[in-house]
């Protein structure tokens, strides 16, 4: 298609067009780094339903709104402050020797990319933090499988089965436990505390018949 399309002229912006475009991407930067600095503001300080409220009202505002078939002006914030609530509580061993103070901003990042929609966690931890930056995939991970789980049982799936993530480099106990079924009641929670993966548990569970 590039090629097809190669030097034809089909609109041409004049200077001063082009000018007021950049005014309104500046504009809209500066917009979207303010609202990130409210969500995670509200995150750091417990408000969860108000850090939701921040991303909806933001999305909503927008002429081409994130995400398919969602209609942000109708946003329910129930399964995302079910997530941000484990997010809050997760306590895993693998994470016992990182400092608390460490871990909170871990717990915030995991948040923010929930609600932001976004794999990377790093542009809301220090410099010292993003050493553990892994970390804060394993609690949004862990989060977001307790809440599915949940939604399972609630659905009236009965049997769930384990997934691994498919690479080659996972630990044993993640390739022991690669497609094996179990009844809804007595299935694992993720990740496993004893995963020894580098980049963290990357399980998940899956309905199974």
């Amino acid at each position: 298609m590039s090629q097809y399309f190669r030097g034809n002229t089909y609109f041409t912006c004049t200077t001063k067009r082009q000018l007021i475009v950049e005014k309104f991407v500046e504009s809209e930067k500066h917009v979207m780094f303010k609202t990130e600095r409210a969500t995670e503001s509200a995150l750091r300080t417990g408000r969860y339903k108000d850090a939701c409220a921040i991303v909806a009202t933001f999305e909503a505002s927008k002429v081409f709104q994130r995400g398919v078939g969602i209609d942000w002006s109708k946003y329910n914030a129930t399964r995302d402050l079910e997530i941000l609530n484990e997010i809050a509580t997760f306590r895993s061993k693998r994470h016992r020797d990182i400092p608390e103070s460490v871990l909170f901003s871990l717990r915030v990042s995991a948040g923010m990319m929930n609600l932001w929609d976004t794999s990377n966690p790093a542009k809301w931890l220090t410099e010292s933090e993003q050493r553990f930056v892994t970390e804060a995939h394993v609690i949004w991970s862990a989060a977001i499988a307790k809440v599915k789980l949940r939604e399972m049982k609630r659905a009236g799936i009965t049997k769930a089965k384990v997934l691994s993530s498919g690479r080659d480099d996972i630990c044993a106990v993640c390739r022991k436990a690669d497609r094996k079924t179990y009844e809804i009641a007595s299935a694992p929670e993720l990740p496993r505390e004893n995963c020894t993966c580098e980049y963290g548990c990357g399980c998940l569970l899956v309905a199974a018949q």
